[in-house]
């Protein structure tokens, strides 16, 4: 065992206060786990601030990409259509109204007209009894507006819109930690990692800076929104340089210490977040401390280099969206059809009444994603 001491408080650590730190945060489909590193109480501050901080900006990707963690689900994701339309969208790629919306109307002739739309039955069914005490219907209006109710799935008539940004000081030490955490893994001490721990606890200069000069990832499948790090310790320069990038395009590279006295080392992890699986990547990590001032003041961010990689994951993120909505519709569909069978007919009748039934509910699909191309 390396160390005992947790690299953020300097507690000594213990069977009682010794966490597993996921060196990628659980909230962003990180698997593999380190012990002896942090202790319990940072392990919750930092994961409640920086790793939080983190999600907050890559959310809409894991929703996206229908990441699953380890430990939790992935929140609701609240969004906007490009007119101001507000939505829930679920990690399954389904959206629901943020809250329900109606409106009554009454004509010259007293009628009233009501519209309604709610996220679930039982709700419809409170805001037509509300409305119907305001306008003082007769319980028997109620019943037959009730039985008009209809439970369908629709599409949204317009896009949503999603801010992308990323950094920013707590998101920045969430960065730095899943570094020193790969560092630990390998045997690296993080006390020797001096910059680093500048940074994060002594609030000195940031050490890391975005990268999109060259791809320093050699045989990356384009498109694919995957994870990976990489720690190069080496006694010959004194330097450890990291590299970390999320979902494919979010690409740091950091400088972790200038003053390295140990043995020469490197690690890499990476990962798939989509199915947790490792991937073998080979990051390719030789910059000079005039090349690191460089990143350090955005030298080496070529914007459409940025573009290009962002560009690349939407576009398999879109392709990944509509095969799982197709999977989804198909299997409601079916299940919807099933529910119409009658074992008191025969099964010509269940076939043709099961068919029908199957084909009423796709029609919003055919209509939006058949029809309209």
């Amino acid at each position: 065992m390396l160390v005992n001491k947790c690299f953020i408080c300097d507690d000594l650590i213990g069977l009682e206060n010794n966490s597993r730190e996921h060196i990628i945060p659980n909230s962003i489909g990180g698997r593999k786990v380190v012990k002896n590193f942090i202790c319990d109480d940072c392990n919750n501050f930092t994961g409640t601030t920086w790793d939080s901080e983190l999600f907050k900006q890559l959310a809409p990707f894991c929703t996206m990409f229908g990441i699953e963690r380890q430990r939790g689900e992935v929140a609701p994701l609240k969004v906007k259509t490009l007119s101001g339309e507000e939505y829930i969208q679920f990690n399954d790629g389904t959206f629901q109204l943020l809250r329900p919306k109606f409106f009554t109307q009454v004509s010259e002739d007293k009628k009233i007209k009501i519209s309604i739309q709610a996220r679930t039955e039982k709700e419809a069914v409170k805001i037509l009894k509300s409305v119907a005490k305001k306008h003082n219907l007769l319980d028997s209006n109620i019943e037959s507006i009730k039985n008009e109710i209809v439970i369908k799935d629709s599409y949204l008539s317009e896009p949503i819109g999603h801010s992308i940004s990323f950094g920013g000081e707590k998101a920045g030490r969430s960065v730095i930690k899943t570094a020193l955490a790969l560092a630990f893994d390998a045997g690296i001490n993080p006390f020797e990692c001096e910059t680093a721990i500048n940074y994060l606890i002594n609030n000195g200069e940031a050490c890391f800076g975005y990268y999109y000069e060259t791809d320093l990832v050699e045989n990356r499948e384009v498109g694919s929104p995957l994870h990976c790090i990489k720690i190069q310790a080496d006694s010959r320069t004194k330097k450890i340089l990291g590299y970390v990038e999320y979902f494919g395009f979010m690409r740091m590279v950091l400088s972790l210490s200038d003053n390295y006295q140990g043995v020469t080392k490197e690690a890499v992890y990476a990962i798939d977040p989509m199915k947790g699986q490792l991937l073998n990547l080979k990051i390719k990590l030789n910059f000079s401390n005039e090349d690191i001032q460089k990143i350090y003041n955005y030298e080496k961010y070529d914007i459409e280099n940025y573009k290009s990689a962002i560009g690349a994951i939407m576009k398999r993120a879109i392709a990944f969206s509509q095969e799982r909505e197709f999977k989804r519709v198909m299997k409601k569909a079916l299940e919807h059809g099933q529910k119409s069978h009658d074992s008191s007919k025969s099964e010509e009748e269940n076939a043709n009444n099961i068919s029908l039934k199957i084909i009423e509910y796709l029609q919003p699909y055919i209509e939006r994603n058949v029809l309209n191309k």
